[in-house]
């Protein structure tokens, strides 16, 4: 499969870039497959990551607020996240 990367998998600047070659020939397979461009394929891609990373930037901000403010909760703030927990379908 790889082999029609094969010519262009050299060294370029002194920088080996085979070890990609597999995953750009997956690429522009998916790209045929999906009658997209190159650009759009990527751009999708990029899109998709960033969405699944995401989330780890929103926990790590409200861990660091968490810490500077503490995390002891008073009688009122329990009975008021019971009462959202109970309204919330699971």
């Amino acid at each position: 499969m790889i082999s029609h990367y094969a010519g262009k998998c050299a060294h370029v600047a002194n920088l080996k870039i085979a070890s990609c070659c597999g995953e750009l020939y997956e690429a522009d397979v998916h790209q045929k497959r999906l009658k997209s461009s190159r650009s759009k394929l990527y751009s999708r891609a990029l899109g998709e990551f960033l969405r699944r990373h995401a989330p780890d930037r929103v926990t790590e901000a409200m861990d660091e607020v968490i810490a500077a403010v503490g995390d002891a909760t008073d009688a009122f703030s329990r009975r008021a996240a019971r009462q959202v927990l109970r309204k919330v379908e699971w």
